[in-house]
């Protein structure tokens, strides 16, 4: 097992050196060999506190520099050069928690994704405001009608997945409509997905660099884009 840590950042100078050492934290407690891959769209200082970090904690960092924003993009340049065959998909803002990487590890034996869920029954997030919760319910509700799913929570991207299983994906979205079209070709595409418990913090970099409604009619028309095509 060679798991490669994909992590999109855009100006996450604030939060980018403890991203780092919670990583290399959890990571230093399995006998897995292990990279992190950032894919980077920042005009501040963001990789230069993650090589800092890295070098002083003897991580292995792969930085790709992207020429646009965009998190769907940052995933698929990071893949590319990503070595592992287990890959972990994961923000650099500081609210997902690394310390659920080995359940992720653990439970890619038994699924082809093991996604965290941020929603009850399963887990839940102190970033949930009412149009964050009830928006996401009201989509991964749509996802599961459509699709077959039985799906708590199809907007979070922290999760893991084998290359193989990525390339089955043929994901093409740039944007935050990334995730909505990994879950739509996943259910479609018969892959399995399992869900696990996770808390998300309240991210340590401020505010989200999106506004709910500008994001909603792009996601309708990812699923409607998705249910119409094969």
């Amino acid at each position: 097992m060679y798991v490669s840590i994909i992590i999109a950042t855009r100006n996450e100078a604030d939060c980018i050196e403890a991203v780092i050492r919670e990583i290399s934290q959890v990571m230093s407690l399995l006998s897995v060999r292990y990279e992190a891959v950032i894919a980077d769209y920042s005009t501040d200082d963001t990789v230069e506190r993650a090589v800092e970090i890295a070098k002083e904690t003897g991580m292995r960092l792969r930085v790709v520099k992207v020429d646009r924003p965009g998190r769907g993009l940052a995933m698929r340049e990071g893949v590319k050069h990503a070595e592992g065959n287990i890959l972990i998909l994961a923000d650099a803002d500081g609210s997902h928690d690394f310390h659920v990487i080995p359940q992720f590890l653990n439970e890619i034996h038994n699924a082809e994704m093991v996604m965290a869920s941020r929603f009850p029954p399963i887990g839940w997030s102190e970033e949930h405001t009412f149009l964050h919760y009830y928006g996401n319910m009201l989509v991964t509700w749509v996802i599961n009608k459509l699709f077959g799913g039985r799906l708590t929570d199809t907007q979070n991207g922290f999760g893991a997945m084998t290359k193989e299983v990525w390339e089955k994906l043929e994901l093409d979205s740039d944007g935050w409509t990334f995730e909505t079209q990994m879950f739509c070709r996943a259910l479609k595409r018969g892959i399995s997905i399992k869900e696990i418990p996770s808390i998300e913090r309240k991210r340590m970099g401020g505010k989200a660099k999106l506004r709910v409604i500008d994001v909603v009619w792009k996601i309708a028309l990812m699923v409607l884009k998705e249910l119409l095509t094969s």
